[in-house]
């Protein structure tokens, strides 16, 4: 009886540590922090040598299976919460990329949006160069029209002023052969009362003379209303030059694209130069300037012909 009373406080003692064991491992089953490796020292730290001395062991070597098969149910526990911790760090590791393709969306996001309000910068810049372009065509087409008036008017004047000087010349070549034929006739009739034969000669001679005289007076006169026409066909032909080249640059302009064109210095070497509105006068007045008799002569003769 004194024998086995130390056995039996052994066993309980035993057992008491086994149930506290289990619970231990138990409670620690949901935070996943024990290891086999403690459970398996935890049973093998039992004394096993009293257990063979205890009357009663079945019960002992039950509990034993029990705690094994938890051991084992914690073990696939614990696989399966490692296999979910890998499932879940791979979750996370997928949703960090999605993470920063979404960041690297967001950048490049912002990347189209700058770019975005650089062409509406170069959309608003090319809008004002082209209404600049626009407008300075509207005073290239107005300047235009004004130099094209002009040059009519020249033309105009140039002709007025050729048609006169042309009839003015006849008229003076009219009068100077009517004078002249006079003249002759006047002197013909004096010298051949007068000398008599020998006279024929003398006056034949002045005639010849008088003869060439007129003909080179027709000859300049000739030349002056040729080079009157020329100018009159040069004022022409620059009106027409402008005109085209006016037409050319419409055309360059309109089919010339929004960009490029860098606006306000485009148009100024296409500006046609002023026109000094006394330069064809004076030319005219030039040429007239030229003729073997003075001007003055042509309006007196003109007037004096008027009186007749």
């Amino acid at each position: 009886m004194i024998s086995v009373k130390p056995d039996e406080n052994k066993r309980v003692s035993n057992a008491a540590t086994l149930r506290k064991a289990i619970r231990i491992a138990q409670g620690n089953n949901n935070c996943a922090k024990e290891t086999p490796n403690y459970i398996d020292d935890l049973v093998q730290g039992l004394n096993f040598t009293q257990i063979g001395s205890i009357p009663d062991s079945s019960e002992v070597e039950s509990e034993l299976q029990e705690a094994k098969e938890k051991a084992r149910t914690l073990m696939k526990e614990l696989a399966e919460m490692e296999g979910c911790k890998i499932h879940l760090s791979d979750e996370v590791m997928w949703l960090e990329e999605q993470l920063e393709g979404m960041r690297s969306k967001l950048k490049s996001a912002g990347l189209y949006e700058e770019a975005l309000c650089a062409k509406d910068k170069y959309i608003q810049r090319l809008e004002a160069e082209n209404k600049c372009v626009q407008g300075q065509l509207v005073q290239l087409k107005q300047k235009h029209k004004r130099i094209t008036k002009k040059l009519q008017i020249q033309l105009a004047e140039v002709k007025q002023d050729a048609a006169i000087s042309v009839m003015e010349a006849r008229e003076r070549i009219q009068t100077l052969e009517k004078e002249n034929q006079f003249a002759r006739e006047q002197r013909f009739n004096n010298k051949h009362l007068k000398e008599g034969g020998n006279s024929d000669d003398i006056e034949h001679h002045e005639l010849g003379v008088g003869g060439e005289s007129r003909v080179r007076l027709v000859l300049e006169l000739s030349s002056q209303l040729s080079q009157q026409q020329e100018k009159i066909f040069l004022l022409e032909k620059t009106l027409k030059e402008k005109e085209a080249r006016l037409s050319g640059l419409e055309a360059q302009l309109l089919a010339q694209p929004a960009a490029g064109a860098s606006a306000p210095g485009l148009l100024q070497p296409y500006l046609p130069a002023p026109l000094n509105n006394n330069t064809s006068t004076t030319e005219s007045d030039q040429s007239l300037g030229k003729l073997p008799f003075p001007a003055d002569n042509l309006t007196s003769d003109r007037s004096y012909n008027g009186k007749k």
